[in-house]
């Protein structure tokens, strides 16, 4: 089955994600979204090939996505971004097309090297994969108000734990061995019982 992946790149303020496909060893472009203006503009087949990083883009996901352990079984998402000296950091993230399901487990940093095609450090975010079924009925008429799990890699929250506080309404509890942490609207805190009758005291 031929492979099919995507990049986003930008130039002279054009910011395009574009989609590629390959067969027999050649990748080509699929379809190209520009999307710099107040819609998104779509080419189906445009008349051009991959340039260099879009190329470099889809090893470097290909790369982390086989590096990354799939440790929930199912779909991932993945997020490319520039990293020091030229390399990349490619974020593999658990996924579901379940809209009750908040994946919080699962994910994972890969440093890819400049030319995408070489692993240089790997950091997962969790030890297991945690979905949370926010569809579920609550016992006796009560009402989802957060989200708790314990970080064990980590004294601190991960930087998914940021990224799903921005993707989802209900804030993240968080506790590790040293705090109890809050995370909700992409802002961490500490829950500081001592001082003002629990409030949350920032940290970050």
């Amino acid at each position: 089955m031929p492979r099919v992946s995507y990049a986003v790149t930008g130039r002279d303020g054009l910011v395009r994600v574009s989609f590629l496909g390959e067969d027999h060893g050649h990748w080509r472009v699929l379809g190209d979204v520009d999307m710099s203006h107040s819609a998104p503009v779509a080419v189906l087949d445009p008349a051009r090939e991959p340039d260099a990083e879009e190329l470099r883009q889809v090893r470097a996901r290909a790369t982390a996505l086989e590096a990354a352990p799939n440790v929930c079984g199912g779909t991932r998402n993945t997020v490319v971004l520039p990293a020091e000296g030229g390399t990349m950091d490619v974020y593999v993230l658990s996924a579901t097309d379940d809209p009750h399901i908040v994946p919080l487990g699962g994910h994972a940093r890969v440093r890819v090297s400049a030319d995408g095609g070489t692993m240089l450090a790997f950091e997962p975010y969790s030890k297991a994969c945690l979905d949370f079924d926010t569809g579920r009925k609550m016992p006796d008429g009560g009402e989802l108000k957060a989200l708790m799990a314990t970080i064990v890699l980590s004294d601190l929250p991960a930087p998914t734990h940021v990224y799903t506080s921005l993707t989802y309404p209900w804030p993240i509890m968080l506790a590790s061995e040293t705090h109890l942490w809050k995370v909700a609207d992409g802002r961490i805190t500490i829950v500081d019982p001592a001082q003002n009758g629990g409030a949350d005291r920032p940290d970050m």
